[in-house]
């Protein structure tokens, strides 16, 4: 995912909600155009309540996260789009200790991640 310009603000305007970051997702993930995995399809319809798309060829479901790093994840879209513009953001890096800390996590780590 390239890292648009812009500050803070306009990174919370633009990514601020889940469903501002599915759109990006979906963007990025299929930026030609859909494509189901098994028969090749283009035209997909959403399945909002979900997160998934559905082929209109041969109506197998797929979701906006499936072999993603967002895959069977528990942290909401939003925490790892902060994380993502956190840690690409800082010239130096962030850990992900630091970026849990700085995110809310009460355990101070993001699970699913190795630190």
């Amino acid at each position: 995912m390239q890292m648009p310009g812009g500050s803070l603000l306009e990174w919370q305007k633009r990514s601020g909600t889940e469903r501002a970051c599915a759109r990006v997702l979906v963007k990025v993930r299929w930026a030609n155009g859909f494509q189901c995995p098994v028969c090749g399809g283009t035209k997909a319809y959403p399945i909002a309540s979900r997160h998934l798309y559905q082929c209109a060829q041969c109506r197998h479901q797929v979701s906006i996260t499936a072999d993603t790093l967002f895959h069977a994840t528990k942290i909401s879209l939003v925490k790892w789009f902060w994380a993502i513009y956190l840690m690409a953001s800082d010239k130096g890096g962030l850990s992900v200790l630091r970026a849990s800390k700085h995110l809310g996590d009460p355990s101070a780590k993001l699970r699913g991640v190795d630190t």
